[in-house]
């Protein structure tokens, strides 16, 4: 606690001219310098912390604009991949190229697929009566119906959707 809050300043102390205060006026001017001493301080001590605030709220306000173009950058560079891997995977598909086995594993292309009979190619190959046979029932209970590997000249494989990719470590076993 400094000297000056120890008494209360008296103000009219210092408007006397009255010689047997010259004591108390001269304690009390000391007072009144440390008081305001401490307030300067107290107000360049302010002002240093406002100026570190504003550097700091200036730091980080440019440190918001990097991390924003970053995010954005590293968006574009995503989209970039996912548009080239949609690209590469579309190739890969149309040249019927499903799944790869290396060294290091197996790479798959994962869809959905439906196998669906051909009704042309049914008819002509089974007739007509066992054609109405299996025109309304599902394609397992139509293998029940007539073998699988007869039913399968028959039956087309279509893929449904988007294709991802999958990576199956485990070298050249299949």
């Amino acid at each position: 606690m400094s000297e000056a809050a120890i008494l209360p300043i008296n103000f009219e102390i210092l408007m006397s001219e009255d010689p047997d205060t010259l004591l108390e006026r001269a304690y009390t001017a000391r007072k009144l310098e440390v008081s305001l001493g401490d307030q300067i301080l107290q107000q360049q001590d302010a002002f240093q912390r406002t100026e570190e605030y504003q550097a700091a709220k200036a730091k980080l306000e440019e440190l918001e604009k990097e991390f924003e173009e970053s995010v954005k950058t590293l968006n574009n560079r995503i989209d970039s991949l996912r548009n080239q891997q949609q690209e590469w995977l579309r190739e890969a598909t149309e040249a019927d190229l499903r799944e790869k086995v290396t060294p290091a594993g197996v790479f798959k292309i994962k869809q959905r697929s439906v196998r669906k009979i051909v009704p042309e190619k049914f008819w002509l190959k089974f007739g007509p009566e066992r054609f109405t046979q299996v025109a309304s029932i599902k394609l397992g209970d139509a293998e029940k119906i007539v073998s699988k590997v007869e039913l399968e000249e028959c039956v087309v494989r279509e893929y449904q959707g988007s294709p991802s990719i999958e990576f199956v470590p485990g070298g050249m076993q299949k």
